[in-house]
């Protein structure tokens, strides 16, 4: 149903099948957005424009269709479905998103954070586009130099739990 995850475990092999059996189910973390979304190293500073205020937040993570932002104010309150007017840098891009709206607004660790969905063609996609490839060819050169784990290196076999 996409919304949770099952776990299964292995419990008997024979020559061509596999019984499983389900051990539990999970609220499913699956990531349900149509676009990749990236997770920043290095928060990017963003200006929001909220009922004639501006307000100084950052952007944690970022996708071709919007941002999920932390503010490091406590005072700041936007709610679902609300308005807002942004601007960030993205390289030396100059991003401006009028009319973009929020998504989610909820306090994770402590922290007040909301997703802020870009209004179709107010964001130049391309340059958010080219910002995430660039991101992901960070990570995949990083994981490139880390050493294949033990766990990978052997092939998976299901062992039978009267053993």
């Amino acid at each position: 149903d996409r919304t949770h995850s099952l776990i299964i475990r292995g419990v008997n092999k024979s020559d061509d099948r596999i019984m499983l059996e389900i051990v539990g189910v999970e609220v499913s973390l699956r990531e349900r957005r149509r676009d990749v979304r990236v997770k920043l190293s290095r928060q990017l500073p963003i200006a929001l424009m909220h009922r004639d205020k501006v307000i100084e937040a950052d952007i944690v993570d970022i996708s071709c269709t919007g941002i999920g932002v932390k503010f490091p104010d406590d005072g700041v309150l936007l709610l679902h479905n609300e308005k807002v007017n942004l601007q960030f840098l993205l390289g030396n891009e100059l991003m401006k998103g009028e009319e973009s709206v929020v998504c989610w607004a909820q306090e994770i660790n402590g922290e007040y954070r909301v997703g802020i969905q870009y209004k179709p063609k107010t964001i130049r996609r391309e340059t958010v586009y080219r910002f995430i490839f660039v991101q992901e060819q960070a990570i995949i050169g990083r994981l490139r130099k880390l050493e294949r784990p033990s766990w990978m290196k052997d092939p998976i076999e299901l062992r039978d739990p009267e053993e």
